[in-house]
């Protein structure tokens, strides 16, 4: 997609449309396995805002909010964002909160994760694999998939998303 200026600004060369003023996050207010849980569950479990803690089934599922960051390819210092949840093993997250207000948190290694959300593909992003790469305190992680993964929203985050697709999502998520 190429954009071209016209008099009410960027006129987009694949609808005629000018997207101007789109939201570049996006993402639900939590896990799926949370919503799901019955109220007995989240009773005795913690939802933050950046944490979750999830006591079900026989098991402590503990969760952490981070970003899928896509760049927008004809909009090269734009990016869009999902703010999604991924699981955190037990062991992780006793190892993150240790370091939670610590300057050099994003010296942390890679955690292992799997994405907690479903969204809008036609293939399912629940329990997809990823990476948990820590930033400084203030700042959410990023969450990044395997070079080689195929799905569509791991080829998005490789190669980027038109500027078009970002008006698209907030079509369909506004």
């Amino acid at each position: 997609m190429r954009l071209f200026h016209g008099q009410e600004g960027l006129i987009c060369s694949e609808c005629g449309v000018v997207h101007e003023g789109l939201a570049t996050v996006f993402g639900p207010e939590a896990p799926d396995p949370w919503v799901e849980a019955p109220l007995s569950a989240r009773v005795q479990g913690e939802l933050g805002r950046d944490q979750c803690y999830l006591p079900w089934q026989q098991r402590l599922y503990t969760f952490i909010r981070g970003h899928i960051v896509l760049p927008i390819s004809d909009r090269p210092d734009e990016t869009f964002a999902w703010s999604v949840w991924s699981t955190l093993a037990p062991d992780d997250m006793e190892t993150l909160e240790a370091h939670w207000d610590d300057p050099r948190r994003a010296d942390l290694p890679p955690m292992p994760g799997r994405l907690a959300n479903s969204l809008p593909y036609e293939e399912s992003t629940q329990g997809l694999a990823l990476h948990v790469r820590h930033r400084e305190p203030g700042q959410v992680p990023h969450f990044v998939f395997a070079m080689d993964a195929e799905h569509p929203l791991a080829v998005e985050q490789r190669e980027g998303i038109p500027w078009h697709r970002v008006a698209e999502l907030n079509g369909q998520l506004a």
